[in-house]
């Protein structure tokens, strides 16, 4: 009895999803992180201006009040978690594509197009 040297379907589909799909989630908590970080710093900013406003008794503009509740709810934990798991899957949703295409099966082609949806999906989330 000779063995087969090809992987699995299900290991190889495996390793595209938890190596490669993982660094690119890394880059997107990143970037979430970075946002979030500095839409706090501009909703303590807008706070302390709107509190300005009120107390020399100006109004508060509409537009400011949608603002600083958009910027408000940027900056929840639970938004960013929600939005790393939604860009989690997906990213393994298009590399199911991909490798449904190619049964499943480890082969250079795979390889190559897996490599260039991964590089265009980090030229996209770092610009």
């Amino acid at each position: 009895m000779q063995k087969s040297l090809q992987p699995k379907p299900l290991f190889a589909f495996l390793l595209y999803i938890c190596h490669v799909s993982t660094s690119t989630i890394v880059f997107i908590m990143i970037l979430l992180y970075f946002l979030r970080y500095f839409s706090i710093i501009n909703l303590n900013a807008n706070k302390n201006n709107l509190y300005s406003q009120i107390t020399v008794g100006q109004d508060v503009e509409r537009f400011q009040q949608i603002k600083l509740r958009a910027l408000k709810v940027f900056t929840s934990t639970w938004l960013t978690t929600g939005l790393v798991i939604v860009s989690y899957l997906l990213i393994s949703f298009v590399f199911f594509i991909v490798l449904a295409g190619w049964n499943f099966v480890c082969r250079f082609d795979t390889l190559l197009t897996i490599k260039t949806i991964n590089n265009v999906e980090l030229i996209l989330i770092m610009d």
